[in-house]
């Protein structure tokens, strides 16, 4: 009876699930710190230039910005406030932007009271609805283009 409760008591505050969480927790910190610091494009596109990335081949050979142009300038838009601008950079990171701020708070609640980030779970329902996030991401690339070109 004694033994049991001594070994309860020596359980390691630091586990797995708590390197789990805290690295989640210190990467979107990281994110959307970086984004408050960028300075966004005014055309929409290439504020990724900043951070020292090569310029988008498909938009560089085409003209037209491909589904993933405008995410970097969209998160910088976002963590300055400015909504509309954010999603006109790119709809679909706009989505991503406040999904991940979700998993901000999920990981940080997670974290401070020990419990699992249950990852499978979001995994899971990522793989079901795989469709309907292909269909997001095509719907923001025909808004994002429709707005470049306008």
């Amino acid at each position: 009876m004694i033994t049991s409760s001594l070994n309860a008591a020596k359980k390691p505050f630091f586990d797995k699930r708590s390197a789990f969480n805290l690295s989640l927790l210190i990467f979107l910190l990281f994110v959307y710190a970086v984004s408050f610091y960028l300075t966004p494009s005014p055309d929409g596109v290439g504020t990724h230039k900043n951070l020292f990335l090569p310029p988008c081949l498909f938009y560089e050979t085409t003209g037209i910005p491909c589904p993933f142009c405008g995410a970097t300038t969209s998160f910088a838009c976002l963590a300055k406030g400015r909504i509309v601008e954010g999603f006109k950079a790119n709809p679909f990171a706009f989505l991503l932007f406040f999904s991940g701020f979700y998993f901000l708070l999920y990981s940080g609640y997670c974290f401070i009271l020990s419990k699992p980030f249950d990852y499978m779970y979001f995994f899971n329902m990522a793989v079901h609805f795989k469709w309907l996030v292909a269909a997001c991401i095509i719907i923001s690339w025909i808004i994002k283009v429709y707005c470049y070109l306008n």
